[in-house]
């Protein structure tokens, strides 16, 4: 209590004012309207930093060779055409079911497909070297700007409370 004390010398002669100060300023700040915005603008920037830190978490879990962390952080669709395409390269040598399951359990052929992925990718472009800013934020779709030596848009979607990677939707060309 002593640090609070002496973090908000409102008023040092009397205490209960400097209290009723405190909390009476957000019915004040409600009052004009002003709350609205504030909050808005904290619901914003909290938003962005759980989408900025799943993204950076990725990103850190590939580097770290972390990948059940890595897997667990991407979109549903990012999973599904990682496991499909993976599936057709295996051209019937492995019944579906039990590549999902060695996918999700981490096995050889995941262990061996991220880091196949990573002599490929580094992960410290995206951490050290790109110039990261927010883009667009949605309910349940946001973009990251990615700035190296042109722009990449990393996109994250919000399925089951979290926001995850979009790997394929960002960076995997079309068919």
């Amino acid at each position: 209590m002593g640090t609070f004390k002496k973090s908000l010398p409102v008023c040092k002669g009397n205490k209960v004012f400097s209290y009723a100060i405190l909390l009476l300023m957000p019915v004040f700040l409600l009052s004009f309207g002003v709350s609205d915005s504030l909050l808005a603008y904290a619901d914003n920037n909290e938003t962005e930093a759980l989408i900025i830190s799943s993204a950076e978490s990725f990103f850190i879990s590939l580097k770290e060779r972390d990948f059940k962390a890595a897997w667990g952080l991407l979109s549903e669709k990012s999973r599904k055409t990682i496991i499909d395409e993976e599936y057709g390269i295996l051209k019937g040598k492995i019944n579906k079911d039990d590549l999902i399951k060695k996918f999700n359990r981490g096995g050889e052929r995941f262990l061996y497909y991220w880091n196949t992925y990573v002599e490929n990718f580094d992960p410290d472009l995206a951490l050290k070297k790109a110039v990261w800013k927010m883009g667009e934020i949605k309910d349940d779709k946001a973009v990251i700007i990615l700035h190296v030596q042109g722009d990449a848009e990393l996109m994250m979607f919000k399925q089951d409370g979290r926001w995850r990677v979009g790997l394929v939707e960002s960076f995997w060309t079309r068919k």
